[in-house]
């Protein structure tokens, strides 16, 4: 119950730079695979509604239906 549809963390002003090299930067030392630093153009590809000068790509990160978890868990303690 999940959907690995990457996600983009932005920087949508020149003061926010710093900050974000930093997210960059904790995630590469924790080992999260793929993150990418791009530019304006980049994000506009990825995503043409978000608007940044810079962002943090991660193509890892997915979604998961939480209700669906839930059940199976339910279920699996019914069957204990």
């Amino acid at each position: 119950p999940y959907r690995k549809n990457g996600k983009l963390i932005l920087a949508v002003k020149e003061h926010e730079k710093k900050g974000l090299r930093a997210i960059l930067e904790r995630g590469r030392q924790n080992g999260v695979p793929g993150l990418e630093l791009i530019g304006p153009d980049a994000i506009r590809e990825l995503e043409p509604n978000a608007t940044g000068v810079e962002a943090v790509w991660s193509p890892e990160t997915g979604i998961v239906d939480f209700q669906k978890v839930c059940f199976s868990y339910a279920d699996d303690v019914r069957k204990a």
